[in-house]
């Protein structure tokens, strides 16, 4: 009986700590109808029915590396799929290369040494050019014109409602984790790549004029304290119809010498 009674007062004991313990604090807000609406939007292109079908920008990179460091005026042009052209501009009006990305790969052209340099990876051959980046020239057209949807699964891991409104996703391909965070509008502010070590890609503003809200105008990007890139739209243009055939072609001068890089 005495064994009983003091089981029984362990227990009350127990309750009313329990009661007078202060409450947790707050975690990740679960709203899996608002997750899941925003992520239904941002996929199903509701929010991108003014991206064009072609454009024309330029914006200043400045890129930071282990063993170089680079800051160039980019000259981008092409239709949202393909092709796509690049020239990067260096001082006042020198153009030391041109870029051009197509299905069957890419080409680079440098005046300089009379050659064209071809891979059939766009993302490999920028990166022979000291370009270490997290996107193709194609995986670019559609970030910069505010199709990030494109380059994500089309559904998430999981997902929380965090105490400023944003939402974050996660995503699981192949063992790697990778996010993406939107905003209470249901953009893209900061995205990790599935790469090691990861890219970490933030949306800090975004162009303010009438049907371009959803295009980033300037982007930082980095992978660890030794790769950084700073990018600033400084201006823009779409068209509602493709390039016409031709446009985008990447005429060589007569003797240039094809040269093939290798994978790296």
């Amino acid at each position: 009986m005495r064994a009983a009674v003091y089981f029984l007062a362990l227990v009350m004991v127990a309750v009313l700590i329990a009661g007078c313990a202060p409450p947790s604090g707050p975690g990740p807000e679960l709203d899996t109808d608002r997750e899941a609406a925003m992520w239904q939007s941002f996929r199903s292109g509701e929010m991108h029915a003014e991206s064009p079908q072609a454009f024309s920008l330029t914006c200043s990179l400045n890129y930071s590396g282990p063993d170089q460091q680079n800051r160039v005026v980019v000259h981008f042009w092409g239709n949202a799929d393909y092709p796509l052209r690049m020239d990067l501009q260096a001082g006042v009006g020198t153009i030391f290369t041109y870029w051009r990305e197509a299905e069957d790969g890419f080409i680079a052209y440098v005046p300089e040494e009379q050659a064209a340099y071809l891979h059939d990876d766009g993302k490999l051959g920028m990166a022979a050019f000291g370009f270490t980046f997290p996107f193709s020239l194609q995986e670019l057209a559609q970030f910069l014109l505010g199709r990030v949807h494109e380059l994500l699964p089309e559904e998430y891991n999981s997902a929380q409602v965090l105490e400023d409104g944003t939402v974050e996703y996660t995503f699981i391909e192949q063992g790697k984790r990778f996010t993406v965070l939107l905003d209470a509008e249901g953009r893209p502010m900061e995205l990790t790549s599935p790469d090691i070590p990861p890219w970490e890609m933030e949306i800090r503003t975004y162009l303010d004029d009438a049907g371009l809200e959803q295009v980033p105008e300037r982007i930082r990007i980095v992978r660890e304290p030794e790769e950084k890139i700073m990018l600033l739209v400084k201006s823009f243009a779409f068209k509602t119809e493709s390039w016409a055939p031709g446009s985008l072609d990447l005429e060589l001068p007569p003797g240039t010498e094809l040269r093939r890089l290798l994978n790296q």
